[in-house]
């Protein structure tokens, strides 16, 4: 082996520099390794014998048997140089203990070091070899473990020898070549001996830094060199500095080495390390400029604006991201710098040549890439210009537009900086002599910013004939994407013009007259129609957007032209499928529908063959006077003297052309949505049939498509239980177990689950997630069963599922990823009592027992349902030796709101042995529960320098969610060390808006602090926090950022909250202008497809604080009326209005009471308008719809009225424990004492938890004595956590104990 290894090494030409080194290699091979089998093995035995020991927990270790192993060893191989290695170490250990003659100890290690010199050079010979074969690999793991073997020893004995640490004189007993030895016992991989090593050096801390910079200077490992850099880290030395930025400095230092310098610079954490980011921002290594600009991003220096901009030069992107990150915190000194890079075209960071940055010396292989870099840095720059929102920054910016390389970055720094730079942006887009590609890059921003101020302008630009094409398309878009219908409806007439213009332009028109859904212009309705059937003067793109926006806009006078193009055989495919969806559409919005006939004739027509469609039509007409017949009673207005849109002359059966498969599917689409109107009528029943026709697997529509779209409308009809519902779910249930494609039996499967929740189909269901191969169908039938109720098995049968497990596609005993998840989802959205008690018997089958994967499934689901009947099964798992079910369970347990959990989390968070996110995860829970046990143990973890920032993220929310004021010092000290990670910092902020205080002087510095020097969301929430604080000297300040339409969304809503908190006088007259502001009305679109308008939301929930004038009344009674405007906007216009006192808007809210409009039921309570009391009362009443009841209680109880109480008292015994809550709370609000006794009595018959916690804080808000108390102590013996809490803020506030939470 030996001869074979060596021809090898010598191939690879590992000798060719140097012979000698080949001879010593070969040596410490020959010494080491090649032996017998017999003689490899004494070697493992003394190995073993060591560890043995060294393993025991005996107080006296006897190394005696590791002796004769060793010799042993020797025996077989005389020259092995690990066993005489061994044999020195072991010489300094007596019968029970190793010697504590400190020179002993150096001699032995000094001659045990030479003995290995010969194995460490074979170890480097061989490190370097390129793709080094088995042998090689083989030879390389017999040095490392005999190399470790011996230091391993080493640590043990130095550890013992040094547990007495410093002598009487506080001299260090320790020197570098001992110090080397435990340096190097770091490098085992022998967990204890590497702990121990590094226990042994930490222990003497500054007393070991000369020995450790002597080491530094030695040929040493780059291994070495780090673990003695990561001591020297330990030291936190502001004077290592110097020594640091050398290291830095030094191009040819390994990268491990470079990492921990720059981790050494973070612990010293303060602004004299910047010297040495300086030199780490221009390390050949990529993590190490990272984390060094990370560092100079925490620091906040100034002085290291330079070194950054370089960063944005770099190849990875990470780096370079973090650069821009660092240069966005040091914000206005970095302007000058970001400047010059673009005046200088980025050749200031990209010259002629790399320079000292050889991180970029791939920018200089060519011009091109030179050129491209140069960009990519003034691409960088744009964006920190952007995020830093400096104002005088954006004329250059707006130059910029005219850049073809820079100027998608420059637009996007533009609307970055958001409303401040939107008049600038108006004006370039009217500047005539501006250039045209700066004028469309500019409106092209104001579209993306959707600031409606540049409504009116874009309208003028639209109907100006000398305005750019591009111009005019953006303008039609910005209409339609902001829904602004300018003054007067201009928008609307302004689109109609559009429709005339360039292609794109009306494109863009006809898509937003879609949007605006303003039918209210008969001469843009008509255009829109004619456009549609213009076969000869518009495109098919033109035609298409026209055809959606009469769907959009519901045009009952296009029905015809649609039906004609919809059946029309020359006409586009495209067309046609539009047509037919625009029927849908507006058929859908109209009590009577003219074009069911002609649809169920084109779906009729099943087939895309024209042989088929014949042999089809022929057995189903007999003759063409029948056929004719047919078509003549469609009620399609056919043009005689149209080319394209006269009626169908069928003179032959070879002349039928068949109806496309893709206008087949949408027609089928479409009967589903008409037939869910009209289900009960003939015309109803003649829909089912044909969608039933449409969906046989045998007879039905040759397409998959269409089939599928047949059962899916069936399952649209069938959801209203129609008198052919026996029909449909036969019909569905064949297709779903017939039909062979898969893309049909996943849709019935979703049919029949709307149509019939009955046993009867879910044994259908599981029949198919059992038997089908198609997993869209199995999922699709996990999706159904999910609504089926606790009356069927379908639980039962879900948690079978859950049972068998993940697989592959292959394994039938299996089930794929993909379902399972939609089984626990399932199992979630409908899941009571009798699904956590499947799933916690399911928890102790031998499936989940013998399945991580099980178990950590039902685990998991059992926590998403929160039913207190899987609380056991949960708990249980927080011991589970998987970490991801424990894990799992213990970020869960909290769901439960049971107390028994407590002791259990408590225990997960005292564990050092457990893992930082699991304690983390128990500490969350803890705070759910709100235990109070826990306080003082996470206020111990918040102010501990060695917790991890996820534990201390979790105690921040633990000890907020228990009100412990205590925390604000530490959290503040967080939120102050500016290296504490950006998210802690934030949750600190967060805290604070719960636990601070207008009084404490730390408090309001450090908001004010946040206010005044940082951006971002951290920014954002300071504004929120300072509000909910009260500290009313920011109003000023608050009042200028409404007004500022260049501040961000957030911060704008964020201080106009705050403002309603301080209840400033002049902040009302700020809101009402802010309200009737058109401009302040920017629409966006919530993920329900909703319109809202959140900025102005905000304002108007700000005004609530407040009284308006009548100023208001007229904008926002038109909202009110706009049937155009959603929903939510005309909520909260009514809300606004609500806050005026003058007649006509009390007059406007009366008439919405009596409509039973919620918001206005809510509006009233909130004005105080005591004069439809009367009227609320009377809506509370158990005749009433139960969200009306709900609203009218609790704006009974805004109101404040007394001559309430009877009727409200009365409530009390309602059977819906909402009503309960809700009247309790209205009682507390109108704060009568004399109902007291009323509530008091209560708490022994009330049996839901939830509303007796809202009992005890109503008695104490409305002044419960002492007496009461003893009443409300009882319930401190429930296990219900939120109810506990209760009962202790409340008995808190009326007896002055806190029961354990410290808050006196």
């Amino acid at each position: 082996m030996c001869f074979r290894v060596f021809q090898k090494l010598k191939k690879r030409g590992l000798a060719l520099k140097s012979y000698g080194l080949l001879s010593i290699f070969c040596i410490s091979f020959l010494v080491v390794s090649c032996s017998t089998d017999k003689e490899n093995q004494d070697i493992l035995v003394a190995r073993k014998s060591i560890v043995t020991v060294n393993n025991s927990s005996k107080e006296q270790v006897d190394y005696s048997n590791a002796k004769k192993a060793v010799e042993s060893a020797l025996a077989s191989v005389p020259d092995s140089v690990e066993a005489m290695c061994l044999k020195e170490i072991l010489s300094l250990h007596s019968e029970s203990s190793w010697t504590k003659d400190i020179d002993r100890w150096k001699s032995t290690i000094i001659v045990v070091q030479k003995m290995l010199s010969p194995l460490e050079t074979g170890l480097q010979q061989l490190q370097v070899v390129e793709d080094p074969d088995s042998d090689q690999l083989d030879l390389l793991d017999l040095l490392i473990h005999s190399r470790n073997s011996v230091y391993s020893l080493i640590a043990y004995g130095l550890s013992d020898l040094f547990s007495g640490g410093i002598d009487n004189g506080g001299n260090v007993k320790i020197d570098s070549s001992i110090l080397r030895s435990l340096l190097e016992a770091q490098r085992c991989y022998n967990y204890q001996a590497k702990r121990l090593a590094f226990e042994t050096i930490n222990q003497f801390g500054m007393r070991v830094k000369t020995q450790l910079l002597d080491i530094l200077s030695m040929p040493i490992s780059p291994e070495v060199r780090q673990y003695a850099i990561s001591h020297l880290a330990n030291l936190a030395d502001e004077s290592l500095v110097e020594t640091y930025t050398q290291i830095l400095a030094n191009k040819q230092e390994s990268n491990q080495v470079l990492y921990s310098t720059v981790v050494a610079l973070e612990k010293i954490g303060s602004k004299k390390v910047i010297p040495a980011l300086k030199a780490a921002t221009r390390s050949n290594s990529a993590i190490v400029r990272m984390h060094a600009a990370k560092l100079v991003h925490r620091l906040n220096s100034s002085t290291a604006v330079v070194d950054l901009m370089y960063l944005l030069a770099d190849s990875d992107s990470y780096v370079k991201s973090t650069a821009i990150s660092a240069l966005n915190r040091i914000g206005q000194p970095a302007m000058p710098n970001l400047v010059q890079t673009l005046d200088q075209n980025g050749e200031n960071i990209v010259g002629s040549s790399f320079g000292e940055h050889q991180f970029i010396a791939n920018a200089f292989i060519d011009n091109t890439r030179t050129a491209n870099r140069r960009s990519a840095v003034q691409r960088s720059t744009l964006q920190i210009l952007g995020d830093l929102k400096i104002e005088n920054t954006v004329k250059i910016l707006i130059q910029l537009l005219a850049n073809d390389e820079l100027k998608a970055s420059a637009r996007n720094a533009l609307i970055k900086m958001g409303g401040k730079v939107v008049p600038q942006l108006i004006q370039t887009c009217q500047d005539m002599d501006a250039s045209v590609s700066v004028r469309v890059e500019s409106a092209r921003a104001l579209l993306s910013m959707g600031d409606l101020r540049a409504t009116e302008p874009l309208i003028d630009l639209l109907l100006d004939l000398n305005t750019p094409k591009e111009i005019q398309g953006i303008s039609a878009q910005f209409m339609g994407n902001t829904l602004s219908r300018g003054k007067d409806l201009r928008a609307v007439k302004a689109l109609g013009y559009a429709l005339e213009l360039d292609d794109s332009t009306a494109i863009q028109a006809a898509s937003a007259l879609g949007k605006l859904k303003i039918k209210d212009n008969g001469l843009v309705n008509k255009q829109l129609i004619r456009i549609a059937e213009n076969t000869r003067g518009a495109r098919d793109a033109v035609r298409k957007a026209t055809i959606d926006a009469i769907g959009e806009l519901g045009l009952t006078e296009a029905i015809q032209p649609l039906l004609r193009l919809s059946l029309s055989d020359t006409t586009s495919l495209e067309i046609r499928k539009s047509s037919v969806l625009a029927l849908g559409k507006i058929e859908n919005n109209v009590s009577d529908s003219s074009s069911v006939i002609a649809m169920l004739w084109g779906l009729s027509t099943r087939f895309d063959d024209p042989n088929k469609l014949r042999r089809h039509m022929k057995r189903k007409y007999k003759t063409y006077a029948r056929l004719s017949e047919s078509v003549d009673k469609l009620g399609v207005e056919w043009l005689p003297n149209s080319e394209h849109f006269r009626k169908p002359q069928y003179e032959s059966w070879g002349k039928i052309k068949p109806v496309p498969s893709l206008i087949r599917s949408e027609i089928a689409v479409t009967l589903g949505k008409i037939g869910k109107k009209v289900e009960k009528t003939a015309i109803g029943q003649n829909i089912v049939a044909e969608l039933i026709g449409s969906l046989h697997h045998k007879t039905g529509d040759e397409r998959a498509t269409v089939r599928a779209n047949s059962a899916a409308s069936l399952g649209v009809i069938g959801e209203n239980r129609g008198n052919q519902k026996e029909q449909i779910v036969k019909a569905l249930t064949q297709a779903l177990e017939e039909d062979r494609q898969g893309l049909v039996r996943q849709a019935a499967a979703t049919a029949l689950g709307k149509v019939d929740k009955s046993e009867r189909v879910t044994k259908v269901l599981v029949k198919a997630l059992n038997e089908d191969e198609f997993e869209s169908t199995r999922t699709n039938v996990v999706k159904a069963l999910a609504t089926f109720g606790q009356a069927t098995s379908a639980d039962q049968e879900l948690v079978k599922v859950l049972k068998k497990g993940i697989g592959s596609f292959e394994d039938d005993e299996k089930e794929v990823a993909s379902i399972q998840s939609a089984v626990m989802d399932a199992l979630v959205q409908d899941g009571v009592d009798k699904t956590a008690l499947e799933l916690s018997k399911a928890n102790d089958s031998s499936a989940a027992n013998a399945d991580t994967w099980v178990k950590w499934a039902i685990i998991s689901t059992l926590g998403r349902l929160k039913n207190p009947n899987g609380f056991a099964a949960v708990l249980k798992e927080t011991r589970n030796a998987n970490y991801r079910i424990r894990k799992t369970a213990v970020s869960l347990i909290g769901n439960f709101n049971n107390r028994d959990a407590v002791d259990r989390l408590l225990e997960i968070a005292n564990s050092s042995n457990e893992s930082k996110t699991i304690r983390a995860n128990a500490i969350r829970s803890l705070g759910k529960l709100r235990y109070e046990g826990s306080v003082g143990k996470i206020l111990e973890i918040l102010q501990a320098n060695d917790v991890e920032t996820e534990i201390k993220e979790a105690s921040i929310f633990a000890l907020q969610s228990m009100k412990i004021r205590r925390a604000v010092t530490p959290i503040l000290s967080l939120i102050n060390d500016m290296q504490s990670p950006s998210g802690l910092r934030l949750a600190g902020v967060k805290a604070i808006g719960f636990l601070g205080d207008s009084s404490d002087e730390s408090v309001v510095n450090t908001l004010s602090s946040i206010f005044q020097n940082e951006t971002g969301e951290i920014y954002e929430t300071a504004i929120s926090v300072i509000g909910k604080v009260g500290l009313v000297q920011f109003s000023d300040d608050f009042l200028s950022i409404v007004t500022d339409r260049g501040a961000t969304p957030n911060a704008r809503q964020n201080a106009a909250l705050s403002l309603s908190e301080f209840g400033i006088a002049k902040t009302s007259l700020l809101l009402e202008e802010r309200l009737i502001d058109s401009t302040e009305y920017f629409i966006e679109t919530d993920i329900d497809l909703v319109r809202r308008n959140y900025t102005w939301e905000a304002f108007v929930n700000a005004a609530q604080s407040f009284e308006l004038s009548d100023k208001i009344d007229e904008w926002m009674m038109r909202r009110i009326d706009d049937s155009w405007e959603s929903s939510k906007i005309r909520d909260y216009s009514i809300l606004a209005l609500g806050r005026s006192k003058s007649k006509s808007s009390a007059n406007k809210l009366g008439d919405l009471l009596k409509n039973n409009n919620l918001s206005a039921i809510l509006a009233i309570g909130r004005s105080g308008k005591k004069e439809f009391l009367p009227l609320l009362i009377e809506k509370m009443g158990t005749n009433q719809d139960k969200a009306i009841r709900r609203k009218s209680i609790e704006a009974v109880g805004l109101l404040g009225d007394n001559k309430s109480l009877p009727n409200l008292i009365s409530l009390l015994d309602d059977t819906d424990a909402e009503i309960r809550q809700d009247v309790i709370n209205a009682l507390s609000n109108i704060k009568d004492p004399s109902v007291i006794s009323s509530l008091a009595n209560r708490i022994s018959i009330e049996e839901q938890a939830s509303v007796k916690a809202v009992l005890v804080v109503a008695l104490a808000n409305l002044g419960a004595t002492q007496s009461v108390s003893s009443i409300i102590e009882s319930l401190l013996q429930t296990k219900n956590a939120d109810l506990y809490f209760q009962v202790a803020q409340s008995l808190y506030q009326i007896t002055g104990n806190s029961h354990g939470y410290g808050w006196e």
